[in-house]
């Protein structure tokens, strides 16, 4: 019962521990003409050293990570996010320029593996669960405007 009890701890630490919490993070301002999406999954011992892709319209914007959050800046208009972990899921999403919208990646167990779920959620909700999560770094670095020849 005790080793069961140290394991139970043990999987409940693992996952984004590290970097700034939310609460202490002041994201930069959007940028004119852009939008962002912000995604973020809540600590979970249940698949929590799985980092699955979060993917934007099939360019990897950053990683679902247990306990972190993180944020990725992009054209506004109509786009489809997918989480690359175990069944894949996918949901589409209309941004709106200088306006953040909200996904929270979770976990369910599934017969043989765990599916990923992707949810858009209400900032305030979203906000308030950001606050307790790990900060991460944007992976996702948007492409150059083409140059233009005078």
């Amino acid at each position: 019962m005790l080793r069961l009890a140290l394991l139970v701890t043990l999987f409940a630490t693992i996952g984004c521990a590290s970097g700034p919490k939310g609460d202490t993070v002041t994201l930069p301002a959007i940028e004119a003409g852009r939008s962002r999406i912000v995604f973020y999954r809540m600590a979970n011992p249940m698949a929590s050293l799985d980092q699955p892709n979060m993917l934007m319209d099939g360019v990897v914007i950053g990683k679902s990570e247990a306990g972190c959050f993180s944020y990725a800046d992009v054209t506004p208009g109509a786009h489809t996010i997918e989480c690359k972990g175990g069944d894949v899921n996918r949901i589409s999403m209309q941004t709106a320029a200088g306006v953040a919208t909200y996904i929270e990646t979770s976990v369910q167990p599934t017969l043989n593996n765990f599916q990923f779920n992707l949810a858009q959620k209400p900032e305030p909700e979203a906000k308030q669960k950001i606050a307790g999560l790990s900060f991460r770094p944007p992976a996702y670095i948007p492409p150059a405007a083409p140059a233009t020849k005078p």
